[in-house]
């Protein structure tokens, strides 16, 4: 079993430093924003490069997708669904996974961080048969990559009489330093298939969108990413099954 990712550790304490990031609810991907332009606030190329923090947009091709223990839930076994949904992908200092979900109701064990397979496990539920629109997809992108290019005014929570849907978050809307125009979040969000088999964290730094991801090509990447040698062996190194 190979250890760490290639390429550039996280800085010591990485998960420590996102505690108490700023969170709205309802706005989750202003919140991962934030988070991305903590972890990466020049966008640099470096940091593009760097494999351990993505931030995953998760929908489906019906634009509907259920993620269980959620605030928002009326219990643990009763998912929401979401349109869409984002959380942060992070890597530890020791090589390790780890979710950032705000709005997820799963005890952290690292600063804010989950372990992506109790979150994947319990949130994404991957032996679950769910009919094909809402199969999740997710969207994976190099965080300093979402810090450079996402763009949000916020247009999508107004109501058509002008009323928001739910409080916005305090401050201005957010716009990355590249982003083209005030609202993108469509392109980001948006997806209508996914790819089974991921590219590379240092493959993904090159694509402005990143990669759309099946959920079993989600956990192939990271295992990919965490360097697990999982091919001689149906169950891999974080204890679900590729289907």
């Amino acid at each position: 079993m190979a250890e760490g990712p290639p390429g550039p550790r996280p800085r010591q304490g990485v998960l420590e430093d996102l505690q108490g990031g700023q969170y709205t609810s309802c706005y989750c991907e202003e919140n991962v924003y934030h988070l991305c332009t903590q972890l990466c606030p020049s966008g640099s190329p470096e940091e593009t490069a760097a494999p351990e923090a993505f931030a995953v947009f998760i929908s489906s091709a019906g634009k509907a997708v259920p993620i269980w223990r959620q605030k928002l839930g009326e219990d643990d076994s009763s998912p929401v669904i979401w349109d869409y949904h984002v959380i942060l992908l992070v890597w530890d200092e020791e090589h390790r996974p780890f979710v950032v979900d705000y709005d997820t109701t799963l005890e952290p064990s690292a600063g804010p961080g989950i372990p992506a397979k109790d979150y994947v496990e319990c949130s994404l539920l991957p032996g679950l048969e769910v009919p094909g629109p809402l199969q999740p997809l997710l969207r994976v992108v190099p965080a300093a990559v979402l810090a450079r290019e996402f763009a949000s005014d916020r247009s999508h929570m107004k109501k058509p009489n002008g009323a928001w849907q739910a409080t916005p978050p305090p401050g201005p809307c957010i716009r990355g330093s590249a982003a083209a125009a005030p609202m993108n979040l469509d392109e980001w969000r948006v997806m209508d298939h996914g790819c089974s088999l991921p590219c590379s964290p240092g493959e993904l730094a090159g694509r402005r969108r990143g990669q759309v991801l099946t959920l079993p090509g989600f956990i192939k990447f990271i295992l990919q990413s965490t360097s697990i040698e999982s091919h001689s062996h149906r169950q891999n190194g974080l204890g679900l099954r590729l289907t």
